[in-house]
């Protein structure tokens, strides 16, 4: 799939004869893995193709077909079918769902941005199978799962629906920083626009992923190159776009030198691996709408704070058919052509391509091809756009497998045998000191071909010997050094360049704010780190730290929080700290006693415990030591409390009304009598109707015997009979209450 990034003016007809000449000169033919991670998702449902750890991989699993259905107006519908390739409608506001493979609603009505998407070959209208961008942060501060834009290709120039998905797996497997591919059917309005590719953007949430630092990020699309006449028309996604300093400098060395002189100034500009391991996987896939063939088309440049640049591809669905001879440099990118120019740099490119050969060995492509047809073929059938049918799919799925079974043929043929070295040079140091020097750790697959050594970034920080590799710092500062192996003895040329920052950058912590914390209460702690070193969280005042939370233990004062984070040798060790109040408990009223009887009546001479001496008493009520007493068997007191606080509680004022009633204490008429009786042995004598008895002011009761009787219960009745030849007896006593005399009831029941 094409994309148009910078536009400006081509006759139609100018491409048409391009495109033709291109389809002439392409000769027909008969026909890294991923990391399995346990990231979240929301229904846990992941296969092994999913790279990464950051919260949207699992979006990006081919495995997966997942649902998006967007609602937009039908205004904003209008104006978006009224788009062309070439001249494209704003985002309109639309709202978005979002339905896992598995049925899992993961986020409904998001307010979102929709445009339409697509080049030359691949844009479509309304009325077709369109292609979407969707901006997730079209509302300020609002991402999908971190991510600001969603990529949906229609994949109408790929029958298979998965070269993008294949071919990028192989480029990051080269180190070749390339999107991410998943699938979702989409919806738009209820209408079904089919089955499309959800590719990672190239924005700077994916690049976090990838790159140390950010300047720029460039994208190049129909003939544009990077040399003096065109380089100012290439349009910035990232970074400043008035800002071109970097890219004037590249243009420059493609303008100016060839050969040696070059490729000199040109391997201190680019990261040279990757550059060439980018062109190796264009050529080695056919991918002929890229930079190194003859559109020069579909690329990203991206630059680092150092001003490094690395090639990034796009447009990778018209791949994996057909064959681009590996060293042809007619009208292609003036670079790729630079670079076979000049033997040192060819060699580098070959062994690329062999090195690109085994990785695709290494990642069983053709097996990668019928794991992701076996779980979008039915999708392929049910999509509108499809007729009904995945033949066609299946048959250009099959026609890509037999295209891996072709390579080792041209390669042999066009570059010869010599296999891949893959050289890889590390350095590591003991310390980051001025005059420190390390010795070079190489690998490599094969060969006994010479390494040579070169710093090609930070020279006035480090040197390097050119034949032992050995390492010095002169001064701290980012140093970039470059080894090379030379072909030898059926051993393929190879390039290795080791980046590092021999200087710590600052460390920084962030808190979260925590506004205050309630007595008894916690509050979760967050912070972030620039260090990812193991951090240290202790607290001092009146609180504890646990887990991840803080415990306020007293209402009042101030609980300091420090976090400390050591250096992770990238960044400093930091630390910040956080002042945080503590808040009291607020109480609806100061409460006026514990004397659990205490209902609102006092009787007369009765007192209740005080929990605070009162501010004020007025009425027939005493204080003493906390003790409310009153001193009439009617009326009121009232009692005042002025608000007030505690190191946990804060107290409102509070009235309380404290009513008088009469002292004298009895029991209820469901006690008979006391009484005296003359009884046989067992004769039962009913001393009570209620089997639970209170007195008049509330006051529990309780029976006591000398022993001699025998008390039963019958219902709600209660009997007492004299056990043999004695006295019985037996009293019913009350429990003080209020500080009032005990109440007695006795019976006397003689034999």
């Amino acid at each position: 799939m094409s994309k148009l990034s910078m536009r400006f003016s081509r006759a139609i007809a100018a491409l048409i004869a391009t495109l033709a000449l291109l389809a002439a000169s392409m000769v027909a033919t008969p026909s890294a893995s991923a990391a399995e991670i346990d990231e979240i998702r929301p229904d846990n449902n992941q296969s092994k193709y999913v790279e990464g750890t950051d919260p949207a991989a699992w979006l990006f699993d081919p495995l997966r077909v997942h649902r998006i259905d967007i609602q937009i107006s039908q205004n904003s519908f209008n104006i978006l079918n009224a788009s062309s390739y070439n001249s494209k409608a704003e985002y309109q506001a639309a709202s978005m769902k979002f339905t896992t493979d598995t049925g899992v609603i993961v986020t409904q009505n998001n307010q979102v941005g929709l445009r339409l998407k697509g080049g030359w070959g691949s844009f479509r209208n309304l009325d077709q199978k369109a292609a979407f961008k969707i901006k997730t942060n079209f509302v300020k501060g609002e991402n999908f799962f971190g991510l600001k834009k969603i990529t949906l290709n229609n994949m109408v120039q790929d029958a298979s629906m998965l070269h993008e998905a294949t071919v990028y797996r192989l480029y990051r497997a080269m180190g070749v920083p390339a999107p991410r591919v998943g699938y979702v059917n989409v919806f738009v309005n209820g209408i079904n626009y089919g089955l499309h590719a959800n590719i990672e953007t190239y924005d700077d949430v994916m690049l976090k992923r990838w790159m140390p630092s950010t300047k720029n990020l460039y994208e190049g699309a129909y003939f544009q190159d990077v040399i003096g006449s065109q380089y100012q028309q290439i349009e910035a996604d990232e970074g400043d776009p008035l800002d071109r300093t970097d890219l004037a400098a590249l243009a420059t060395a493609n303008d100016t030198m060839d050969g040696a002189q070059w490729y000199n100034a040109w391997s201190k500009l680019v990261d040279v691996e990757e550059f060439i391991n980018e062109w190796a996987v264009e050529r080695y896939a056919a991918h002929w709408d890229g930079y190194s063939w003859t559109i020069k088309n579909n690329y990203y440049l991206h630059t680092t704070e150092q001003g490094v640049f690395s090639l990034h591809p796009w447009g990778s669905d018209q791949t994996l058919l057909g064959h681009l001879p590996f060293l042809e440099t007619n009208s292609v990118g003036v670079m790729f052509i630079k670079c076979i120019q000049y033997s040192p740099c060819q060699q580098l490119y070959k062994g690329a391509l062999r090195s690109v050969h085994l990785k695709a060995q290494e990642l069983q492509l053709p097996s990668t091809i019928d794991d992701i047809f076996t779980d979008i073929q039915t999708h392929i059938r049910t999509d509108p756009w499809t007729g009904g049918s995945s033949d066609g799919a299946w048959g250009t799925a099959n026609a890509s497998k037999d295209f891996f079974g072709q390579r080792e043929w041209y390669l042999n043929s066009e570059i010869g045998s010599d296999q891949a070295t893959n050289l890889e040079v590390t350095y590591n140091f003991t310390g980051f000191g001025v005059g420190d020097t390390a010795t070079a750790t190489v690998t490599r697959r094969g060969g006994t071909g010479s390494i040579v050594y070169k710093v090609v970034g930070g020279e006035s920080n480090c040197s390097v010997n050119f034949s032992s590799g050995l390492l010095r710092i002169n001064k701290l500062g980012y140093c970039r050094v470059m080894a090379r192996s030379s072909a030898t003895a059926g051993w393929a040329a190879s390039v290795d360049v080791d980046v590092f920052n021999n200087t710590t950058k600052a460390g920084k912590v962030e808190i979260a704010p925590i506004d205050g914390i309630t007595y008894n209460t916690e509050a979760e702690v967050s912070f972030t780190s620039l260090s990812t070193g193991t951090p240290a969280v202790s607290v001092t005042g009146p609180c504890t730290y646990s887990g991840t939370k803080i415990l306020a233990t007293s209402g009042e004062g101030t609980c300091t929080l420090l976090v400390e984070v050591p250096t992770d040798g990238e960044f400093t060790a930091a630390s910040a700290t956080l002042q945080i109040p503590l808040l009291r408990v607020q109480e609806q009223e100061t409460p006026l006693t514990d004397t659990l009887e205490y209902k609102g009546e006092l009787p007369k001479g009765g007192s209740i415990n005080l929990l605070k001496a009162p501010d004020k008493v007025v009425g027939a009520c005493t204080v003493s030591q906390l003790q409310l007493t009153a001193t009439s068997l009617q009326g009121s007191c009232i009692v005042t409390f002025e608000a007030h606080n505690t190191p946990t509680q804060a107290f409102p004022r509070t009235v309380h009304v404290v009513k008088l009633v009469n002292g004298v204490q009895s029991f209820p008429s469901t006690v008979t009598k006391a009484a005296s009786f003359s009884k046989k042995k067992n004769t039962k004598v009913l001393i009570a109707t209620s089997r639970t008895i209170k007195t008049n002011l509330g006051a529990s009761t309780t029976w006591v015997t000398n022993g001699q009787c025998k008390m039963t219960i019958s219902g709600s009745h209660i009997y007492v009979a004299v056990k043999a030849k004695a006295t019985c007896r037996v009293s019913l006593k009350s429990r003080s209450i209020f500080g009032l005399p005990v109440l007695t009831r006795s019976w006397v029941i003689g034999y």
